[in-house]
C-alpha cells in the first residue's frame, strides 16, 4: 500500500503543446501502475485550459477546486468541487479554469493516444 499526500507531490510546469495559459500536473501513480492507468491532479490558473482535443479512450475527471468548464464543441458546463465528469473515448472536448477562479481536477484515464484537434 501507498499513501500519497497530493500537496507532497511535485507539480510539473513544463510548458505542454495541450495547455493555453499556466497549468501544473502532478502525477499521482508510480511508473509500474501507470501501465494501466494514468492519475494525476491537474492544476489550472485562472483563465488557463485545454486546446480541443481526444484521447483514445475514457477519461474521468473529479473536480478538487475551484470553479472549472468542462466542454464539448456545442456545450459548456461549469464544474465544482465534487462533481465528476466522464468523457468517452474521441469525443472532442476541453477543459479549464474560469476566468475568475483558479480550478483542480483529478484526471483518471487509459493509456493512449491525445489528439489536439486543429
Amino acid at each position: 500500500m501507498e499513501v500519497i499526500t497530493i500537496d507532497n507531490v511535485a507539480k510539473d510546469s513544463s510548458p505542454l503543446p495541450i495547455f493555453e495559459g499556466q497549468a501544473s500536473i502532478q502525477p499521482l501513480v508510480t511508473e509500474t501502475l501507470a501501465e494501466n492507468v494514468i492519475l494525476a491532479m491537474v492544476n489550472f490558473s485562472p483563465g488557463a485550459k485545454t486546446k480541443l482535443h481526444t484521447h483514445a479512450d475514457y477519461q474521468i475527471l473529479l473536480v478538487a477546486s475551484g470553479k472549472g468548464i468542462l466542454a464539448t464543441e456545442e456545450k459548456e458546463n461549469v464544474v465544482t468541487p465534487g462533481m465528476l465528469v466522464y468523457v468517452p473515448p474521441w469525443e472532442r472536448h476541453w477543459h479549464g479554469a474560469t476566468k475568475d477562479s483558479a480550478f483542480s481536477h483529478i484526471s483518471v484515464m487509459a493509456p493512449g493516444e491525445t489528439q489536439i484537434v486543429e
